[in-house]
């Protein structure tokens, strides 16, 4: 068996397009067009496994430097020792779960944002802003702001509530430490 690298795809020609393209050479094995888990858009390059490696030879060398869509395809024939045998893996699932891939990543970034979230957020931002303090005296400097760590405490000027006391499971929390339902 043979694999061809395939790189600088143009947009659209994808999975379908490009089995049905190279098979007028031979016999397509496997497909993989590499794409982004978050989005599911395809990265610009994939591996195509033909069933003889001459039919691949053939492939690599007459489609290196083909013009498709206004750009060059970049074709390499593979040597069978630097193909890993998961190069394949989990090539069955792009043509139609990308975008449901892409749809759950976007359900996750939109959901609403827990208690728990956001102090978990509030207390990395807290300790990058000790480092930054720590940081500053280290090298010899005496500059006080009030920052994050005040206006966790509760000296903030907006009534002082503190982080802990926001139970809704959707809120605001304002630098302060006051919360908006």
């Amino acid at each position: 068996r043979g694999v061809v690298y395939v790189g600088h795809i143009p947009h659209g020609f994808y999975e379908e397009e490009m089995k049905k393209y190279f098979s007028q050479f031979g016999d397509v094995t496997r497909l993989r067009l590499a794409r982004s888990k978050k989005t599911g858009n395809s990265k610009g390059y994939a591996f195509v496994e033909f069933q003889h490696e001459e039919v691949a030879k053939v492939v690599a060398e007459t489609m290196d430097n083909y013009l498709m869509f206004d750009k060059l395809l970049k074709c390499k024939l593979l040597e069978s020792s630097s193909v890993h045998r998961r190069r394949f893996r989990g090539r069955r699932r792009f043509p139609l779960s990308w975008r449901q891939r892409a749809r759950t990543q976007q359900q996750l970034h939109n959901q609403p944002k827990t208690v728990a979230g956001t102090q978990k957020r509030v207390e990395r931002l807290l300790a990058r802003e000790r480092k930054k303090r720590e940081a500053l005296a280290t090298l010899g400097l005496d500059y006080q702001y009030p920052g994050y760590s005040a206006a966790a405490q509760g000296s903030g000027s907006a009534g002082g509530h503190r982080l802990a006391s926001c139970t809704a499971p959707t809120h605001t929390v304002f630098v302060d430490g006051s919360c908006a339902e």
